[in-house]
């Protein structure tokens, strides 16, 4: 119930928020990662591709660090992406369904 406002609850579901104790970082991290899991795998793709054009950049390879850093960007897109969809079914999810 922690995600949830205080007026879409029932007198029960808002005892049981007031009393719960707090989402940790790591539990809030998870629920997050459950709920959209493409933005950390888009992260992840986004810091690898980071890394590994930087690296070919140094060793002085410019083609796989020019085509690295354009894979990062569309990682980047693909991240947003998710995000923007993962918001806009959030939004039109009836409040019913949020409740546990």
């Amino acid at each position: 119930y922690r995600y949830m406002s205080k007026e879409t609850l029932n007198a029960d579901q808002l005892a049981d928020y007031i009393l719960s104790p707090p989402e940790s970082r790591k539990q809030r991290a998870w629920r997050k990662m459950k709920y959209n899991p493409f933005v950390p795998l888009g992260c992840g793709l986004t810091v690898a591709a980071l890394v590994f054009g930087l690296y070919n950049f140094v060793k002085g390879d410019q083609r796989k660090s020019n085509l690295m850093m354009r894979a990062r960007v569309a990682a980047q897109g693909f991240t947003v992406f998710v995000m923007m969809v993962g918001i806009t079914l959030s939004v039109k999810k009836p409040a019913k369904e949020t409740v546990k």
